[in-house]
């Protein structure tokens, strides 16, 4: 049942993702292009020199967002086929996962402080919150995306946190069934505001 309800929020969702953009005119095939471009290697400095800092974060995107993808269609799509993650999927899944933990947990460390929060941020979530009407200038889509990187990994502690513990029968199998369903809903959760990080990253990227 868990499974059901996850899939189709997934696609309910990803549907209104891509209506979305269609409202702002911007297409799937620009919305690609936007993605790619974002994602090549733009680390450099003034007068022209690589830098090695910039050069691993900007590594560290790559690699993150390719092993999200692959993690993303190793779980989902064969749960929508057969209900289950079993298989040649399941040993995919599980080979990448610590990769993607690892990739993850260092894009953190190096946006941390580029990505932090100010009263500005605050004011324009505030607005959101109190239902006023809110600004789409390139101010507050970036604190709406900080907002989603801050819950990415907030979501990301119970997401690995619950996978590494049902491997340990702490309390029977009942804790294990417990831990693989907030691993779902977790996995569920991260994958729809990395979809709002997209949509902010796109549309930002359009001002």
């Amino acid at each position: 049942m868990i499974e059901f309800l996850s899939i189709l929020i997934l696609i309910i969702s990803i549907i209104y993702f891509f209506v979305a953009l269609n409202k702002k005119e911007i297409s799937f095939s620009e919305m690609i292009s936007i993605i790619r471009d974002g994602l090549k290697d733009s680390s450099t400095e003034k007068d022209g020199n690589k830098n090695i800092f910039f050069r691993i974060k900007t590594w560290l995107i790559h690699v993150t967002f390719y092993l999200f993808l692959f993690m993303f269609l190793t779980s989902f799509v064969p749960t929508i086929f057969s209900g289950h993650l079993t298989g040649l999927f399941l040993i995919l899944h599980i080979t990448a996962a610590p990769l993607f933990s690892i990739s993850l947990a260092l894009l953190v460390l190096f946006y941390a402080y580029q990505l932090k929060l100010n009263e500005n941020d605050y004011s324009n979530f505030e607005k959101v919150i109190n239902k006023d009407s809110a600004k789409n200038d390139r101010s507050s889509i970036l604190s709406y995306s900080k907002f989603s990187f801050w819950l990415l990994t907030f979501i990301s502690i119970p997401l690995l946190l619950s996978i590494i513990l049902s491997f340990y029968p702490i309390a029977g199998t009942d804790w294990q069934n417990l831990s693989l369903i907030i691993h779902r809903l977790s996995a569920l959760l991260f994958s729809l505001v990395v979809l709002a990080l997209i949509y902010f990253y796109v549309t930002f990227s359009k001002l």
